[in-house]
């Protein structure tokens, strides 16, 4: 805390890998900003909301209290990685000056309902379904929970393409 630092806590990495439980809570008390991440593939998954979900749950098991919540584990997806950025000026919260990176939801999925606590549903129950646009900088970059700025399809046909590829040219694909 002294030094500024941050801490990236990626509980479903941490749980894939048998890694342990970090002591986040205990972080958190301290004053230590603590942010989300995925780790990329070793967690496989790049769903922020899932990471989000994990972590309450992982943390309200591990150490049998509520003292963290939903909304701490939001501020924890959202600021405190521009925080720990060192960006948090021009990002990270709703504010004018700062950089118009928005995700707006559809909250018209049973998951949603019922509807009490803004906080707990967006950590809670969340889903990629949910996501109707985003908005990158002021730019819309997913409208009516399509990708704009990519032939998605194209995308996706070229990756299962070179993952193919680079199972067979590994010796994956023997008969």
């Amino acid at each position: 805390k002294d030094y500024g630092v941050s801490i990236s806590h990626n509980p479903i990495s941490n749980m894939y890998l048998s890694f342990g439980t970090a002591p986040i809570v205990d972080m958190l008390e301290f004053g230590i900003n603590i942010c989300l991440g995925t780790d990329g593939l070793s967690s496989y998954t790049q769903n922020l909301f899932l990471v989000m979900k994990t972590a309450l749950l992982l943390h309200r098991t591990h150490i049998f209290s509520s003292s963290i919540n939903a909304e701490t584990v939001f501020r924890m997806g959202t600021i405190n990685g521009a925080k720990a950025l060192k960006i948090d000026d021009i990002t990270g919260s709703i504010e004018v000056g700062k950089m118009a990176d928005l995700v707006i939801l559809n909250l018209q999925h049973a998951n949603t309902i019922p509807f009490r606590n803004m906080y707990a549903i967006l950590v809670n129950e969340i889903e990629s379904k949910n996501v109707d646009t985003v908005f990158v900088n002021g730019k819309i970059v997913v409208e009516n929970g399509r990708i704009t700025t990519i032939d998605r399809d194209k995308i996706l046909e070229e990756s299962k393409k070179a993952a193919y590829e680079l199972w067979e040219r590994c010796g994956f694909l023997k008969e």
